[in-house]
């Protein structure tokens, strides 16, 4: 069955002085913007562009989470349509 929405865990960052920083956490996918809306909005633009004319296939990589690279980012679901 092809999925029409998928919903992805991304990991908000933003130094002093930068832009805020957006990233699927398990996937080398990233995008930036001025705001939050902003880089996850860029960001499910850039999941539609890399996952173009592939079925997306994502799963909560649990072990990434129980690493401790995420403990200093905003986590948020983002949804994502085909």
């Amino acid at each position: 069955m092809l999925k029409t929405k998928v919903r992805f865990l991304v990991a908000l960052r933003k130094d002093e002085g930068s832009n805020w920083g957006a990233e699927v956490v398990g996937v080398p996918i990233f995008s930036v913007g001025s705001t939050t809306e902003e880089a996850l909005e860029n960001l499910r633009e850039a999941i539609r562009l890399h996952y173009e004319g592939e079925e997306i296939d994502y799963d909560i990589p649990v072990e990434a989470l129980r690493s401790g690279e995420y403990d200093d980012a905003i986590l948020r679901i983002l949804e994502v349509s085909k």
